[in-house]
């Protein structure tokens, strides 16, 4: 879970700082703007001085993004026992990128779930706090046997042969032989009273592991449904993300551009305008990441890798 997470986390980082560099290009794009219009007479200095102003504080913004992937690309060869400094590449960064040129982008990241009814059988199968607690109850049905044998106590039987022909010496009479068959039996004592104790105390150790199993099943149910509905919501919101939102915001930062070229808006309306843009590519990555997160606390709380949990057969949700 922590090597997903973090390999998550280096697609996102590098997202991130992909949209940065062309947020900065895009601010670059309207210094040349307001330069041209002001060789032409047509705007005043202060929309340079002001575009020049918005391009050094998206600069400020590229280092940042920049050590954001550096830290992630360290965390992750930590967990793959890799050198700091190894290069990454990664397989299907894309999934974790929008680009303008695609308004509906691969969704390799959207994983289809099976039924809540299914995630939950599968939690019950796999979580080993589970198999501890039902082990526990079949320890006790055990002792509950041992206890009950203990209370009958053990009935031992002996049987012996005894023969004395005693003494034979010359000149004496003939001597008396003693012949005899010995049978005995043991009882321990008192009858029927030993153990009963021990019973009654195996009895109430399986009927607290019982209550412990059912609330521990109540419990992940509830865990699993949670990390379930947290799944699809996220899921939903950055669904939303890659096919409206994103897509609008494109559209609309490329209109006030070209309108601000032929002076239809002022620099300031462009300039807010962009600001917007970047705040819903800003909330694009938390959606990912926050996306990725809820993908996680699912296996966590099934047990299973969310490959297993996506090749499950089983209906899936609309």
């Amino acid at each position: 879970m922590q090597v997903r997470q973090a390999y998550a986390e280096l697609a996102i980082a590098q997202g991130a700082q992909r949209n940065t560099e062309q947020s900065l290009a895009i601010n670059k794009q309207l210094v040349d703007i307001a330069k041209m219009r002001f060789q032409a007479n047509d705007v005043a200095r202060a929309d340079v001085v002001q575009a020049e102003f918005a391009f050094a504080q998206a600069q400020q913004k590229l280092e940042p993004a920049i050590n954001r992937v550096r830290q992630a690309s360290i965390r992750l060869n930590t967990l793959l026992s890799q050198p700091t400094d190894t290069a990454i590449n990664l397989a299907d960064s894309e999934a974790f990128r929008f680009s303008g040129k695609d308004s509906q982008p691969g969704l390799a990241i959207l994983a289809k779930l099976p039924d809540l009814r299914v995630l939950k059988k599968l939690a019950k199968a796999s979580r080993l706090d589970l198999a501890l607690a039902q082990q526990q109850i079949q320890i006790n049905h055990k002792q509950i046997q041992v206890a009950h044998s203990a209370r009958i106590p053990d009935i031992t039987l002996a049987a012996s042969y005894v023969w004395d022909p005693g003494l034979n010496t010359d000149g004496a009479p003939p001597p008396t032989t003693t012949t005899a068959v010995i049978l005995g039996v043991r009882v321990d004592l008192p009858l029927f009273n030993s153990g009963g104790s021990g019973v009654r105390q195996a009895r109430a150790n399986l009927s607290v592991a019982e209550v412990q199993n059912a609330v521990l099943e109540s419990q992940v149910d509830s865990e699993v449904a949670i990390a379930y509905e947290n799944t699809l919501s996220t899921q939903r919101v950055l669904e939303r993300d890659r096919t409206v939102l994103l897509p609008q915001a494109l559209e609309v930062l490329n209109l006030s551009r070209k309108s601000y070229e032929y002076g239809q808006t002022g620099l300031s309306d462009s300039l807010l305008t962009q600001q917007s843009v970047q705040a819903v590519f800003d909330n694009f990555y938390s959606d990912i990441l926050a996306y990725q997160t809820a993908l996680g606390a699912l296996e966590q709380a099934v047990n299973l890798p969310l490959s297993v949990i996506q090749n499950t057969d089983a209906p899936k949700t609309p």
